[in-house]
C-alpha cells in the first residue's frame, strides 16, 4: 500500500480539474449540454461545472 501512496502523492501534480477533464473529453466541449443522470434539468457547461462543484462539497 505504501508504494501505491508514494505513486498517487508523485502524480498529484499531473491532476486535472472536472472542467479540464470534461474539456479533454467532450468533442462539443464547452458548447455541450449537460444533464445529471436521473434529472431532467439541462445545464450550461459553466452551470453544469458550478452544480457539479456543489454537490460533491456535500
Amino acid at each position: 500500500m505504501q508504494s501505491v501512496d508514494k505513486r498517487v502523492q508523485s502524480n498529484q501534480s499531473k491532476k486535472m480539474s472536472v472542467s479540464d477533464m470534461i474539456k479533454a473529453t467532450c468533442i462539443e466541449g464547452t458548447r455541450a449540454r449537460f444533464r445529471f443522470a436521473g434529472e431532467d434539468k439541462i445545464y450550461t457547461f459553466d452551470e453544469y461545472i458550478k452544480e457539479f462543484d456543489k454537490r460533491s462539497k456535500k
